[in-house]
């Protein structure tokens, strides 16, 4: 949230390397209130819940990730377990591998958004490793939404393929898809989808 919502990528970098005390204790008052907030969600009748994140490592990397996110993670499932909530999410579109251990590692029970390869950097497949006990709501390649319509069709087999069972798999679309594409891309996909159940 500090680094999308209130500094961006530049004013966070620099902060956090020139006052990194100050960043600090933004952090951890902006944790009481999101305690505060999964407290309440927590006494919500819906049983699925998202984090306010959108992780990159490429941004985020393998130690702000372990320092900040993961025990943000761990306070928050538990906070929601206590309630009852069977299932906590955390938007990942971005790329992920030189974080993928730690995810793996994380409490949380659902990688949403995830973008597999040509614009992320962990497969299906390897996610599937990875991360045996969390489900998979993918994004679909957004670039793809631009190729040919056997392209689209290969392209959605491959990942149904590498998930190996449909249990805990779900294609989603979280991105912007070029406005001149959706209304042929999504029928594709659709219909892949449909003829491979």
């Amino acid at each position: 949230e500090i680094l999308y919502q209130l500094a961006g990528l530049e004013r966070f970098s620099l902060d956090l390397a020139d006052y990194p005390e100050l960043v600090e204790s933004l952090y951890r008052t902006m944790l009481r209130r999101w305690d505060e907030i999964y407290e309440l969600a927590a006494k919500a009748p819906a049983e699925v819940f998202q984090a306010a994140d959108n992780i990159s490592s490429i941004v985020v990397g393998p130690d702000r990730f372990r320092r900040y996110c993961m025990p943000c993670y761990e306070r928050h499932s538990a906070i929601l377990a206590a309630g009852g909530k069977r299932h906590f999410l955390v938007h990942m579109d971005g790329r992920l591998a030189s974080i993928a251990a730690l995810v793996g590692q994380s409490s949380f029970s659902i990688v949403e958004a995830m973008t597999p390869p040509p614009m992320g950097d962990v497969s299906v497949a390897e996610a599937r490793q990875l991360w045996p006990g969390k489900a998979l709501w993918l994004n679909f390649t957004s670039s793809v939404h631009v190729e040919s319509d056997e392209t689209i069709a290969a392209h959605t087999r491959q990942l149904i393929e590498e998930a190996g069972t449909r249990r805990g798999f779900a294609i989603g679309i979280t991105e912007d898809v070029p406005a001149d594409h959706w209304a042929r891309s999504y029928p594709i996909i659709a219909r892949t989808i449909r003829e491979m159940r």
